[in-house]
C-alpha cells in the first residue's frame, strides 16, 4: 500500500512538474518586418507620402505597436505566445482606416514572404 501510494506521489509530481503538451509555457519572440516602399496600387502609404506607421496583430486577437515604427519600411516587434506558428497582420496605422501591409502564416525561424512584405520570427527566450 505505502509503494503504491508513493508511485502515484511521484506521478503527481511529475505531471505537475511536466505539464501536458497542450499547457506549454510562454516564450517571446522578435518578428522582424520589411514593408514595401508603396501599397499594392503603387501609392504611399501615408497622404504625405512617408513610409508606414506599422502595427501588428497576431492570430487575430493581440495587436502590438512599436513607437520606433512609426514612418519606417523595417520595424521589430515582440511578442509573447505559446505557439511557434502565427497568423499575422500588418497595418499601416491611418487616422480614419488602417491598411493592410500583409497577412499570412510565418513559422519560427523562418523568413516569410507575405504578400509583398518580407517577416522573420524568432524565439528570443
Amino acid at each position: 500500500m505505502l509503494r503504491k501510494t508513493l508511485l502515484w506521489t511521484m506521478a503527481s509530481l511529475w505531471l505537475l512538474a511536466n505539464p501536458v503538451q497542450g499547457d506549454r509555457e510562454i516564450h517571446k519572440y522578435s518578428v522582424e518586418v520589411h514593408a514595401p516602399s508603396t501599397k499594392p496600387d503603387g501609392k504611399a502609404w501615408d497622404v504625405s507620402g512617408g513610409a508606414p506607421d506599422m502595427i501588428l496583430s497576431v492570430d487575430g486577437r493581440l495587436t502590438y505597436s512599436n513607437p520606433n515604427c512609426l514612418n519606417r519600411y523595417k520595424c521589430t516587434f515582440e511578442i509573447f505566445s505559446k505557439s511557434d506558428n502565427f497568423y499575422l497582420e500588418i497595418y499601416d496605422k491611418d487616422m480614419l482606416n488602417n491598411d493592410i501591409i500583409a497577412t499570412g502564416y510565418c513559422s519560427t525561424d523562418k523568413i516569410c514572404s507575405l504578400g509583398q512584405a518580407s517577416v522573420k520570427v524568432v524565439r528570443v527566450e
